[in-house]
Order: structure tokens, then C-alpha cells, then sequence
């Protein structure tokens, strides 16, 4: 039985955390673009996430852009300040899958197995692609384990 991942990314606008300001000013001119990965939340991550009784992990992850301006790569011809994408890679011991998305997508036949160890990253990027590591929280991490399935006698590879 093959096992894999599935991964749901929404962006959302709810209770946002604290705008990130440029040390020394306080005008919103100054704002810098940040992302932070809100769900699921540290403490969920604290204990294995466990695969479906089909061997699938099904994992729902949240993310919260401000201050910038999320569109396609391909509805732009080009640069444009405040304004791109952001890229999500997952990443387990001996491989890396990257995704590019403009609202919201789905990772998924990704091999996993109960044990292993992953890292998600997200991170904003501009329309050619180029990460926007000039800014503090350009991009947010997490890690957890994935976990057998509960309480359904169904052994995973």
C-alpha cells in the first residue's frame, strides 16, 4: 500500500498577527511584507499527526500574508514591489517537494510513513520567483512527525 500526503493551503485574513514595522518608524508606509504559517498551531504539532486508515495524511495548513499583494506568476509581466506569490516545500529526511501558489493547493503523493520527521516551509516570493529574504518574516516554518493511523488496526509502509 502506497502512503502519501495531502496537503490543503488556504490564505486567510482573520486575526492576523501584529503588523511587522521597520525598527525606528511607525507610519504604514513602512510595513513590511510578512508571512506566518497560523494553523495548524504549535501546540497541535506537539504530538504525531496521524495518517487516515487509507495510509494519507491529510493536513490542513494556514497561512496569513500582510502587507503584500498575493498574485499568480502568470497574471504579471514582471516585478512589481509589494506583490507576488508565496512557494510552500515540504521536506522529509532524504527528499523535498515544492509547490507555487497564488491563493490556495494541494501537495499530495508525497511517500511518508509513520516515524517520519517533516518540515514545511512557506515562504513569500516576487513574480520572477526571487524569495524576499531582505525582509524579516519573509517566511515561517513547522515541524512535526507524522503518526500511524488511530484506532483503525490498519498498519502503514
Amino acid at each position: 500500500m502506497r502512503s502519501c500526503l495531502t496537503l490543503l493551503l488556504l490564505t486567510v485574513g482573520c486575526a492576523p498577527p501584529p503588523a511587522v514595522v521597520v525598527a525606528g518608524s511607525d507610519t504604514a508606509g513602512d510595513l513590511q511584507p510578512g508571512l506566518q504559517i497560523v494553523f495548524p498551531s504549535a501546540e497541535m504539532l506537539d504530538n504525531p499527526i496521524p495518517m487516515n486508515s487509507d495510509c494519507v495524511l491529510e493536513l490542513v495548513i494556514a497561512i496569513d500574508v500582510d502587507n503584500f499583494e498575493i498574485i499568480a506568476p502568470s497574471e504579471t509581466d514582471g516585478d512589481k514591489d509589494g506583490q507576488g506569490h508565496w512557494h510552500l516545500q515540504m521536506t522529509v529526511p532524504d527528499r523535498s517537494y515544492t509547490a507555487v501558489f497564488g491563493q490556495a493547493g494541494i501537495i499530495n503523493e508525497a511517500d511518508l510513513s509513520p516515524g517520519e520527521q517533516v518540515t514545511v516551509r512557506g515562504a513569500l516570493q516576487s513574480n520572477t520567483h526571487e524569495e524576499l529574504d531582505a525582509f524579516d518574516n519573509y517566511q515561517s516554518v513547522i515541524e512535526f512527525f507524522v503518526g500511524a493511523p488511530e484506532d483503525t488496526g490498519v498498519i502503514c509502509p
